[in-house]
């Protein structure tokens, strides 16, 4: 049954706002249940400005860019201090949590800015806190999505701030005034305000407390209590005399209006009159508090109501709320009218205030939801992509940073004269270096702009890396480069958005692309000239990611020499740890030194033009000796760094008449003391602790932290609590949290050393320069466990509300059970991208203990996986896993989830479940013991890992997805040369793209019409990987008559009898359902085309033509009668009319329409698509009475307005068709002499018409294919004479202009190819290829990179089979021998490699099958029928492959000759000598027999009795082995000397450990075992250690040696010694070090974890040796006296699981879990074969040239084959009759399961 369509929710617009008519929200928000209307779908991206893009891409930093979209909320809150403290309390408990919840679901972050909340009262020392204020509203209205201001307006106005600085003049005037009207306490006035010369113009500045009162800033002294309420006096006092002064003066009009309001507006009012203005009034929420009938009785209710309360005052709260309410939106503004009670609001006792505070939380709850949801609605349309983003951050940090530099003329005329020495000869990469703090930041940024000022039409690339999310890898980098290369130069090769290429692959198109660069002819969009030269500048490379090897390996990226026009600039510091980038890049460049450009230090005059600009910005000046001290103390260190930090400093100094009052901070000698000073000053200022966890969550949060993250993990660090409430409890009963003031005050002091990224959709904050980084580590290294800890804690909060009991030890030990934190909550879904990729990388950082945080959260985790790979893309999804393994390298489960999921690309998740994706994967391709008992139906019920449940999780989640699937494989790739992948069944071929194959899996001819389709299923195909989806159609939907397929292989059209449907290809559920309409209702007949850019579908039969705009569902649908009945065709038997319809025109804007009718006569018709709403126009009709046929019409792919149509006599018409006249009238072709006609090929009846190429026509009679010049087509190219009369032909021409042309003869009993080399005259090269049945049908296509990697293009031959098998062919490799079949084992429960044969038990066949591979690649696969049903669980073959010996599932054993399978030759109960459960069967020479159990081993030694024809046994050994639970392997060294035993030790530390024992073996094979364990010797030194396990090992065939892998090390024991030593040779220490021969003596000490995992010994003369490692790399190691090694290239990049020499030539195989096989010649590589399972294990047949390779897949062993033979030979033909009889006869083997070995 077809799933049901989805109907996704759509977001209905919000209309004018009732409160008696909107839902209750704010009750849905307790419950955490929101209305259905409010669901969002994932934000789509769109370009919202061109103009500003195209400046992007091309590198023009010259005009100002728009500020990067943002997904944040914040939120200021505003109202007076201590009237709204009730309010502001049910905010934070009863709004706040819900909305931040809501928001994190939808992807936003909610941040509330409260600078009055939680804190005991409001001075601050410096007096600028309305500065600090203002600049936070600003900071919310620049960086919210939406709302941004919430105001309470109540009846105080609020504390009357006085300006900070007071002009010299004005200030003058006031002080004149007051002492002639004698005001009191003038003095203090001039006490507290002085005279700063150092301000520019000179103000007289309000100084701060600290400056009389020394005390005021110190916690917990008794004086400062004393100082503060000196203070509160004093203050008083001042602020009187000020303000009267002030009248006065104004009075006596002395100063003006401006001048004397600001001395008493509030902040409150400032506040809101800011937040207010015309461009934001849209985003704020205003709320007005009135009492009835007040009175003042209480101190308490003095507090809701001004102390000194004047007209002044009054008519300011009046003037204030009039201002509110004409300003605010009336849906947005409410005002509460609250009945007065003596002790102002009591929410707890009186009912009338409970309910003002119920209306009260619910108006803001639905208030703000709706804005939210309104911004949510909004930013579906105007989300920028992620590239775009991207770019623009680095657009703005170019420009913020030119905005600071001065100097560096010298460097730069130095680099342009070298850009132009570049330009006249070959260029190199120049690279900039210099120490941290130098400036190379700001000199790149002014490069990049002087690079447009010097050449105007250039682009230029420029990434500042490490500061944002996708300039942290160098391979993200590359990508991003590769894109905006094709945007700019329209490059034409792959899409690099293919997550799947490897870095290499990504490499080589990167470099192709910076070569398409230098050629001529190049597609520029939107640009008449090309933008050259080229310049890309990275900087600071030394901020990549180093857990990445390419990072620094510059070779690995860059290219030594490049493209002309094309310059590469980049800048890092000389030494990063342990690495020394400038060594690095020198030997990269050759020692070349001009390549290399060090930034120098800033000189006296540039010194003096930063100083003299830095402190004009800002208002400021210095005296002449202040000035002398600074550019005295710069010049001992002239870095840009230094000197930022030491103006810093400098702009606080100030001069005051009173030299004892002034400010002057003594300046530090270097970087370090500057930056110690600064957070000393901090920490006294703000709190040790306080400051202390902030910095340090600063440096240690992933990238830095965001402000509610910070906000969050101070509200949870019980440490930072306490001393925040040392003389205060928190505001709200049972919850706590760090008040925002004091985040914002830290914040707003350190700001000019901070730098605002976005990065995962999140505002994070980080240090601006590396070096404060590196202090703060140093600093608060103590902290850094702790840290991650919080940031887990709030990672891993996904609940509404977080509770954690703490004591607060200051306030008496008052203890708050379970306080609620109000923090954030931390959902795990696709928006949250900051927690899908910042909790795994805390957890590695804080080490082991929270590795189960790690794996049960994280990674083991489907919902978490699906969210992270659907909302990260499949490469970081990747890199993830990848940086989890290479921390804990020994997680044995996670390398199997990795391998399982690797395979997942972009284009696969697309718009899919990618949960179910997953989950398909993990069930497919995780090789464990639950996977195989899945096929036995066994309860999982006692699974105990991570890996296990995770298991459990995925079949359950596909149990309950109602379109759950598991994705059929077609085959598996390079199974033979040529075929590509196999499938069935399949019975019809719909469509076919380069990509995609869409077809029919049991189809069936309709009985009232041969021209429809019954049918269930549905599959599309893979062309490159062979995987096969299957879309399944219900009852009502199971005739159709084609399909089509998308491009992207995303989504199916299937037309059935009166509808169309469209399905999504990877699930199979339905997406939309149409009903079709024509005038005819015979159905037999119908056409269809789609538009190139698939945004209209048109649809026709023989009366009626139709178009479908695919972009919008709903709109009308177009149409028109087709005049046929004008036509006078015949029409009676409707199965033989043909409708064909094409989309022509350079944009698709006409189709074009042919009918042809019994008599095979055809009308001719031209329709527009774009000229008319409603209806299709026809352009005109033309009526052709001459015999033609549907085959015998074309139209150039190049230039599809030109039709070719041929009658069967051998006239060709040919249209020009957009060249027409229109005429609206049906027109007779014969009487129209403007329609070219050309006559060609007389006497002969054509059959068949293509368009080959631009140039190429071919046509096709009963004996000949003939190719004519389209230009002249009297002009015949060439015949191709054809032997037998065909039943279909398919003809290329590919890219190299070779021909292929595939011939079916009319039997379809074979296929012809013709191959036609470079373009030549002469005849096509001919082969015949049978096949084992008739051949359906044939198609060619023409595509890359199917199954490998290949730059060119490859045409591929899609062959469908009459017993309903399809087959992809490879033409360039196809041969008769090519298709032979190279075999494939599936569901295999046991198998046994001998000499000649392979022996194996399936699970779904009843008998052993057995293939017998020959020198020649040919096959012979038989089924061993006689010994059905009898449960055989294992077999073996022995004596030269003469006998099998099987046993049973009741262990018993049978020996039976090859040639007589009806006579037992030995038959033994196994039982009569172990219980335990067997496992394995091995057999050796002509007469041992193994039998493996788990605990012991049975060694049997037979013999043949020639008299009495059956065998007997000679002798028993029973062996006990050490553990009892785990399998092993036996296997007897090449001379039969030793027997080894190998058995995994199952340890969780590193899972390739096994244990090795060492059996002799005498003359009549008695085993003894050597009881001693190998001793390593350590290069030959006294001394010694035991060790008892190793990797893996290999024998040697001459003499008694194993050679031992143990960890990166290769041992060698002497048999039957017990001693192993490293190989040493005179000049090389430690010789057989895998690590250290790959990475070499400077290798990390990271790198030397490499594993060795597999070896081979070359045979028979033991000249060399093969190591394969855990990291994919292969070395070669020569054991002959002059010794040496070679690393051979990287190929593989996961673990190497086989490696065999072949005997008979100098062919080395390797096999990986990448799914990959590679062969080699000596030290060269020759081929690369790719399967779809990871590998286990390869084995050889030296003589017969095949090799097999064994690996799970669903659970199951599978067994392929593959024919390596030096030349293929080339038969001519094959019979259908090559497989044994028994085969043929079997019923129960299909042949999609065994593959192609049926061929």
């Amino acid at each position: 049954m077809a799933a049901k369509a989805k109907i996704l929710p759509k977001l209905k617009p919000i209309i004018g706002r009732k409160d008696e008519n909107r839902p209750d929200i704010a009750a849905g928000l307790k419950k955490n249940v929101l209305p259905k209307k409010l669901e969002l779908q994932p934000l789509k991206t769109f370009p919202t400005n061109k103009l500003e893009f195209n400046r992007l891409i091309t590198g023009d930093f010259t005009q100002d860019f728009s500020k990067q979209t943002s997904r944040l909320f914040r939120i200021f809150l505003s109202s007076t201090f201590s009237d709204f403290k009730v309010e502001r309390n049910e905010i934070y408990r009863r709004v706040f949590p819900s909305i931040r919840q809501r928001c994190a679901q939808l992807g936003y972050e909610f941040q509330v800015v409260d600078m009055r909340w939680g804190v005991s009262d409001t001075a601050d020392t410096d007096h600028t806190a309305d500065i600090m204020c203002m600049d936070e509203i600003e900071r919310c209205i620049e960086l919210s999505a939406g709302l941004n201001f919430i105001y309470l307006i109540g009846n105080r106005y609020g504390y009357m701030y006085v300006p900070l600085g007071i002009d010299q003049e004005e200030f003058e005037q006031i002080i004149a005034v007051a002492r002639e009207e004698k005001i009191a306490n003038v003095d203090l006035i001039e006490k507290w305000f002085q005279l700063d010369k150092n301000s520019v113009p000179s103000k007289y500045v309000y100084v701060p407390i600290t400056t009389y009162f020394k005390h005021f800033e110190e916690q917990s002294n008794e004086q400062q209590q004393e100082e503060k309420k000196q203070w509160q006096i004093e203050e008083k006092s001042l602020l009187k005399a000020l303000r009267e002064s002030v009248d006065k003066a104004y009075e006596r009009k002395k100063i003006t209006y401006e001048q004397m309001i600001k001395y008493f507006e509030s902040i409150t009012g400032r506040e809101i009159r800011r937040a207010t203005t015309e461009s934001n009034c849209s985003n704020v929420i205003g709320i007005i508090r009135d009492f009835s009938n007040p009175f003042v009785e209480t101190a308490i209710d003095a507090k809701f109501f001004d102390s000194s309360k004047n007209e002044r005052i009054t008519n300011s709260i009046n003037q204030l709320k009039a201002h509110c309410e004409k300003v605010t939106p009336s849906t947005q503004f409410k005002k509460f009218l609250v009945p007065w009670k003596s002790g102002g609001l009591n929410i707890t006792n009186d009912q009338s205030h409970q309910e003002y505070m119920d209306e009260f939380c619910k108006f803001l709850s639905m208030t703000i939801m709706e804005m939210i949801e309104k911004t949510c609605r909004k930013m579906l349309n105007t989300t920028l992509s992620s590239f775009h983003e991207d770019l623009l951050h680095h657009g703005l940090f170019c420009q913020e940073k030119n905005n600071f530099f001065f100097g560096r003329e010298e460097l730069l005329a130095n680099v342009y004269s070298r850009i132009e020495l570049n330009r006249r000869n070959v260029s190199s990469p120049i690279a900039f270096i210099a120490e941290s703090g130098s400036g190379k930041t700001s000199f790149m940024a002014r490069l990049a702009k002087e690079l447009r000022v010097w050449y105007p039409t250039s682009a230029v690339f420029i990434r500042f890396l490490g500061t944002s999310a996708k300039s942290t890898d160098i391979e993200l980098v590359i990508r991003s480069l590769c894109r905006q290369l094709k945007l700019i130069y329209g490059v034409d090769d792959e899409d690099e958005s293919d997550t799947s290429l490897t870095f290499s692959s990504l490499v080589r198109i990167f470099h192709e692309r910076l070569k398409s660069v230098s050629k001529k002819s190049l597609n520029i969009v939107r640009k008449k000239t090309h933008p050259k030269p080229l310049f890309i500048l990275l900087d600071a490379i030394d901020q990549l990611d180093n857990t990445t090897k390419y990072s620094f390996q510059f070779d690995s990226w860059l290219l030594r020499y490049l493209p002309r026009d094309v310059h590469i600039f980049i800048s890092f510091m000389p030494t990063v740890d342990r690495s020394n980038l400038k060594d690095l890049f020198m030997q990269f460049m050759r020692n070349d030194d001009s390549t290399i450009f060090t930034v120098p230090r800033l000189l006296s005059i540039d010194c003096e033009n930063i100083i003299r600009n830095s402190l004009q910005t800002c208002h400021r000046q210095l005296t002449s000796e202040q000035y002398k001290y600074l550019l005295t103390t710069v010049e001992h260190n002239p870095k840009p760094l230094y000197l930022k930090l030491l103006i810093d400093i400098a702009r606080t100094w100030t001069c005051f008449k009173n030299e004892s009052l002034q400010i002057n901070l003594p300046l530090p000698e270097t970087i370090e003391n500057a930056v110690e000073q600064l957070f000393i000053r901090l920490e006294n200022r703000h709190g040790k602790e306080f400051v202390q966890h902030s910095l340090a969550y600063l440096v240690y949060g992933l990238n830095g932290i965001s402000e509610n993250e910070l906000e969050d993990c101070l509200s949870i660090n019980d440490i930072v609590l306490n001393e925040i409430y040392s003389h205060h409890d928190p505001p709200i009963p049972n919850a706590i949290h760090v008040p925002s003031l004091l985040c914002q005050s830290f914040l707003y002091s350190i700001k000019q050393y901070l730098s605002r990224k976005r990065i995962h959709d999140k505002h994070i904050l980080s240090f601006y320069h590396r070096k404060f980084s590196e202090l703060t580590r140093q600093r608060y290294e103590h902290l850094c466990k702790q840290c991650h800890e919080h940031l887990i804690e709030i990672y891993t909060n996904d609940q509404t509300a977080y509770k954690r009991t703490i004591t607060l030890k200051k306030r008496s030990n008052k203890t708050i059970n379970d306080a609620d934190r109000l923090i954030s909550s931390q959902m795990t879904n696709l928006l949250n991208k900051r927690k899908l990729i910042a909790l795994p990388h805390h957890c590695l950082e804080y080490g082991t203990e929270k590795d189960h945080i790690l794996r049960t959260m994280c990674l083991f985790n489907l919902k978490f996986l699906s969210c992270q790979l659907k909302s990260l893309g499949h490469s970081v999804f990747l890199d993830s896993l990848r940086h989890c393994l290479r921390l804990r390298p020994m997680w044995s489960d996670l390398k199997r989830l990795y391998r399982a999921v690797w395979a997942i690309d972009d284009d696969t998740i697309e718009d899919v479940d990618a949960s179910l994706i997953i989950s398909e994967q993990i069930l497919g391709f995780i090789d464990n013991q639950q996977t195989n008992q899945l096929y036995n139906q066994i309860n999982h019920s006692n699974m105990n890992s991570d890996l296990e449940k995770l298991f459990l999780d995925c079949q359950q989640y596909c149990i309950e997805q109602k379109n759950s699937f598991r994705s059929l494989y077609a085959g598996f790739p390079q199974e033979t040369d040529a075929l590509a992948w196999s499938f069935s069944p399949v019975t019809h071929i719909l469509y076919l793209t380069e990509f995609y194959c869409l077809a029919i899996l049991d189809g069936t001819e309709d009985e009232e019409s041969s021209r429809l389709i019954q049918t269930y299923t549905v599959a599309t195909i893979n062309l490159q990987t062979g995987k096969v989806d299957k879309i399944y159609l219900d009852e009502t939907f199971d005739k159709i008559w084609d399909g089509y397929i998308t491009k992207n292989g995303a989504k199916v059209y299937l037309f059935g009898v009166n509808k169309v449907q469209t399905f999504n290809s990877r699930t199979g559920d339905m997406l939309t359902e149409r009903t079709l309409s024509f005038d005819n209702k015979t159905f037999c007949n119908r056409a269809y085309c789609m538009t190139s850019n698939e945004e209209q579908l048109v649809l026709a039969n023989e009366w009626r033509i139709g178009a479908l705009d695919e972009l919008d569902e709903e709109a009308i649908y177009r149409g028109a009668r087709i005049p046929i009945k004008n036509a006078s065709l015949q029409l009676e038997n409707k199965e033989d009319v043909t409708v064909c319809i094409r989309c022509i025109g350079a944009n698709d804007d006409f189709v074009l329409c042919l009918i042809f009718d019994e008599c095979n006569h055809v009308l001719i018709t031209l329709w527009s698509l774009n000229e008319h709403d409603e209806i299709l126009p026809m352009r005109f009709a033309y009526i052709y009475h001459n015999v033609s046929s549907p085959d015998l019409f074309d139209l150039p792919l190049s230039n599809n307005e030109i039709l070719y149509l041929a009658t069967i006599e051998g006239n060709i018409r040919i249209f020009d068709l957009l060249k027409i006249k229109p005429n609206t009238k049906l027109q007779n072709l014969f009487t129209d002499d403007s329609i070219q006609q050309v006559n060609i090929l007389p006497n002969e009846e054509l059959d068949h018409l293509v368009c080959l190429s631009d140039d190429i026509i071919a046509i096709s009679t009963t004996e000949y294919i003939t190719l004519f010049d389209r230009k002249d087509l009297t002009k015949i190219i060439q015949k191709i004479r054809v032997d037998e009369s065909l039943f279909s032909w398919k003809m290329i021409i590919q890219e190299d202009h070779n021909r292929i042309l595939i011939t079916v003869d009319s039997k379809q009993q074979f296929i012809t190819l013709y191959r036609q080399e470079n373009n030549s005259s002469s005849s096509l090269n001919q082969m015949k290829i049978n096949f084992r049945s008739s051949v359906e049908s044939i198609k060619l296509i023409q595509t890359t990179t199917i199954i490998d990697n290949d730059d060119k293009k490859k045409t591929y031959v899609l062959i469908l089979l009459d017993d309903n098998t399809v087959q992809l062919l490879d033409t360039n490799q196809l041969s008769q021998a090519s298709l032979k079949p190279n075999g494939l084992f599936t569901r295999i429960k046991d198998y046994n490699i001998g000499d000649k044969a392979v022996a194996a038990c399936e699970y779904d066949v009843n008998c052993p099958l057995v293939m017998c591979p020959s020198n020649k690649s040919f096959q012979t696969i038989q089924l061993l029928h006689s010994l059905s049903n009898m449960n055989i669980e294992f077999i073996a073959m022995l004596d030269n492959d003469q006998y099998y010996v099987i046993i049973t599932n009741d262990r018993t054993v049978f020996i039976y000759s090859i040639h007589n399978l009806k006579e037992i030759l030995f038959q033994y109960n196994l039982k009569i000598q172990c219980d335990s459960e067997l496992f394995s069967l091995q057999t050796y020479n002509s007469n041992i027999i193994i039998f493996m159990f788990k605990g012991q081993f049975l060694f049997l030694q037979i013999k043949f009795d020639n008299i009495q024809t059956k065998f007997h046994i000679l002798s028993k050994q029973l062996l006990s082995i050490p553990n009892r639970q785990l399998e092993y392997s036996l296997e007897f060294t090449p001379n039969k000397r030793f027997l080894i035993f190998k058995q995994i030790l199952n340890s969780d530390d590193n899972p390739y450990l096994y244990s090795i024992r060492i059996f002799n073996c005498n003359d009549q094979f008695q085993l003894s075992p050597i009881s001693e364990p190998i001793t390593y010797i350590k290069s030959k030194l006294s001394h010694s250690g035991k060790v008892n396990s190793f990797m893996t090992y290999i024998s040697l065939y001459t003499r008694s040696e194993l050679w031992i892998a143990y960890q990166g090390s290769i041992l060698r024991v002497c048999l039957p010694s017990t001693i192993a030593e490293l190989e040493v040779r005179s000049n090389y220490h430690s010789w057989m070090r895998h690590s250290l021969a790959l990475y070499g003596k400077t290798a990390e000490k990271a790198s030397l974890s490499i594993t060795i995992t597999s070896l081979a010994i070359k045979s028979p003369d033991d000249s060399c040796l093969a190591s394969g490692a855990d990291d994919g790399s292969i070395i070669i190691w020569y054991l002959t006296d002059k010794c040496y090694r070679y690393v051979l290239e990287s190929i593989h990049v996961d673990e190497i699981t086989g490696l065999q020499f072949d005997t008979n030539t100098n062919r080395l195989f390797s096999a990986s879990l990448d799914r990959s096989l590679a062969i080699w010649s000596g030290e060269e590589l020759l081929r690369v074969l790719q399967v779809h399972i990871p590998i286990d294990r390869i084995d050889l047949f030296a003589s017969s040239n095949i090799l097999l390779a064994q690996g799970k897949f669903w659970g199951f062993d599978r067994l392929m084959m593959f024919y390596i033979g030096n030349d293929l030979q080339q038969l001519t033909a094959i019979q259908n009759n090559n497989i044994d009889t028994e085969l043929k006869n079997t019923t129960n083997v299909d042949a999609s399961e065994i593959a192609s070995w049926g061929l």
